[in-house]
């Protein structure tokens, strides 16, 4: 079973429109040794009012061993731009014990979900990170769909400019942080008069690898060649969140025997457009602003009880509030002890990572129980 939800969070739901779903196979249609029953197409959202289910995916084959292997080469090329299970199913379908008949029981996960790595994606490689920068690139500047073939600098789409190097474009795109990636380093994006592009992306070890990328993208056929050699295919989709200052790129590539990249990845991008007046006023408010710390949801869902007003004092994981999502209930406590600031009313629908609430450290509480601490100290004998 194909599920909305994310692995890496515990299995949390998702909610959100599909802007790209591509089984491995015709929905809903039978007489093929790969079978996908689904309800979900393109451009329609998976609500917080139902399960999360995306579809069924059922394979058939001769003997177990080819059952399971057409099962992986299925869930490889199964194509969905929201976070799913599908990355722990491949994990769990080419688990050794899996690969065993008759050794695996309803136990599994409990004596070998520590074997099942969750941690896919938290760090692309520099090949992968410079091939989400190219899309975001061909993306903002407009070179997303068929291109002048001519050799003539009219017909070239390059961000080149006159003046020789100088006039190259440099962009530096930033992977939006989180509390997983959050060692991610900035890439910097220099045009070439031929319309490719030199990518730089830091490595752990503090220095820099540039690889240059040049290609197409084409109704999400993205055709890339690296370093005017070696030529790959991938589908390629980006989801602009301008509002939020937001790109997110998900790339799946052809399920061979490619050995430099994974069967796909996804990264998401601050915005390198302008955002809108008044998300620059809630970033700057809930990261900047000295003692307070803002409470996020965890996951889209919809508000059903909020335990506090504005202007309450609440404690350390006091609960705050209350989402609702997929019939199920998600409290959301206090980070710290503090003024609570309300961000939302009952009944609000959410996404992901926006901001609840507020609390904001009760300085003069926190100065009279610094003094205390301090003459505590000082009466010792």
């Amino acid at each position: 079973r194909i599920y909305a939800e994310n692995p890496t969070k515990d299995f949390l739901p998702v909610i959100g429109k599909v802007w790209h779903h591509r089984p491995p196979a015709e929905p809903n249609t039978e007489g093929s040794d790969i079978r996908v029953d689904t309800g979900i197409e393109a451009g329609k959202d998976i609500t917080v009012y139902y399960d999360p289910m995306v579809s069924k995916l059922i394979v058939k084959d001769q003997t177990r061993e080819k059952c399971r292997q057409k099962l992986v080469t299925a869930l490889k090329a199964y194509q969905i731009d929201v976070p799913s299970n599908i990355p722990f199913l491949i994990e769990c379908a080419e688990h050794d014990v899996f690969k065993t008949a008759g050794a695996i029981n309803t136990g599994f996960l409990d004596e070998y979900g520590s074997d099942i790595n969750l941690n896919y994606g938290d760090e692309l490689g520099t090949l992968e990170q410079a091939i989400c920068a190219f899309v975001v690139a061909l993306t903002i500047e407009n070179r997303v769909g068929p291109i002048a073939r001519a050799r003539s600098p009219w017909s070239n789409q390059g961000s080149w400019r006159a003046g020789g190097p100088g006039g190259r474009i440099r962009r530096v795109l930033e992977p939006e942080q989180d509390e997983k990636n959050s060692h991610t380093k900035k890439i910097t994006c220099i045009s070439n008069h031929d319309g490719s592009f030199d990518i730089a992306v830091a490595t752990n070890e503090g220095s820099e690898e540039t690889i240059k990328l040049s290609g197409t993208l084409e109704s999400n056929n993205l055709q890339v060649i690296v370093n005017d050699i070696k030529r790959k295919s991938f589908t390629a989709t980006t989801i602009e969140d301008i509002e939020n200052g937001k790109i997110k790129v998900n790339v799946w590539s052809s399920v061979d025997k490619d050995s430099e990249t994974v069967h796909s990845f996804q990264m998401s991008l601050n915005h390198p457009l302008p955002t809108s007046s008044s998300n620059r006023i809630v970033n700057s408010y809930s990261e900047s602003s000295s003692g307070t710390h803002a409470l996020k949801a965890p996951m889209p869902g919809k508000v059903t009880r909020i335990n506090s007003e504005g202007g309450d004092n609440v404690n350390e994981n006091e609960i705050v509030l209350v989402i609702e999502a997929m019939k199920m209930e998600h409290s959301i406590p206090a980070p710290m002890t503090g003024k609570l600031e309300v961000n939302c009313s009952v009944g609000d629908v959410v996404n992901e990572s926006d901001v609840l609430a507020f609390v904001t450290v009760d300085e003069e509480k926190e100065n009279t129980a610094s003094m205390l601490d301090k003459e505590d100290v000082s009466s010792m004998p």
